[in-house]
C-alpha cells in the first residue's frame, strides 16, 4: 500500500459481517487506522464522536443493498454535514443512474462486489488521488500503535486489535 497523506482515518459500514471486517481487517494489515460498524445508525454515531473528539474519518467505505433506503440515506447526510469525508461504495447492487446521482465525481468511488483486497486498495489510493490532487503517491510507512474497532451486529461486544512491536 502506498502513503497516504489525506486519508488516515476510515470508517467500513456493511451488514455483511464476513466480507466488512475481512476489509476491515485487510486495510489495517495495510497500516491503516480503520474502524467497522454493522449498522447505519452505529456508523453515524462513530462518525459524529470523531468529529467531536477531534479525530474525524478522512474515509467511509459503504455498502448499498437492493432496498439500502437506509444506506443511501446515511450517504446523502454524510455528504451534507461531513462534505469532507469521501465515499467508497462497494456493493453487488449495480444501479447506474443511481450512482450517477449519489456519488460525487471528484471525492467518491465505487467497486462493484465481488471485490478482491487489491481492488480496495486500488479504489482507495484513486481516491487519495483525487483529494490530493498530485500526480504521484509516494511509499507507505507503518504507524504504530493504531487500534482496529470491530463492532458487529452478531456480536455485541467490541473487538480491538492493537498493532505490536515486532521483536
Amino acid at each position: 500500500m502506498t502513503t497516504m497523506t489525506t486519508i488516515k482515518k476510515i470508517l467500513v459500514t456493511d451488514n455483511n459481517d464476513i466480507l466488512g471486517s475481512s476489509i476491515a481487517l485487510h486495510l489495517y494489515r495495510q497500516g491503516l487506522h480503520v474502524c467497522r460498524t454493522c449498522e447505519v445508525d452505529q456508523a453515524h454515531n462513530v462518525i459524529e464522536a470523531a468529529k467531536k473528539a477531534g479525530e474525524p474519518f478522512d474515509l467511509v467505505i459503504s455498502d448499498i443493498l437492493t432496498s439500502g433506503r437506509n444506506e443511501i440515506t446515511f450517504i446523502n447526510w454524510l455528504h451534507a454535514h461531513h462534505p469532507e469525508v469521501a465515499v467508497l461504495v462497494v456493493s453487488g447492487f449495480g444501479n447506474a443512474a443511481m450512482l450517477g446521482t449519489l456519488l460525487r465525481p471528484a471525492r467518491d468511488s465505487f467497486r462493484e462486489k465481488p471485490v478482491l483486497p487489491h481492488e480496495i486498495e486500488g479504489a482507495i489510493l484513486a481516491l487519495e488521488k483525487k483529494k490530493r490532487g498530485l500526480p504521484e503517491i509516494r511509499a507507505m510507512t507503518q504507524g504504530s500503535g493504531e487500534i482496529l474497532h470491530l463492532t458487529c451486529r452478531a456480536e455485541k461486544e467490541r473487538v480491538e486489535f492493537h498493532k505490536t512491536k515486532e521483536a
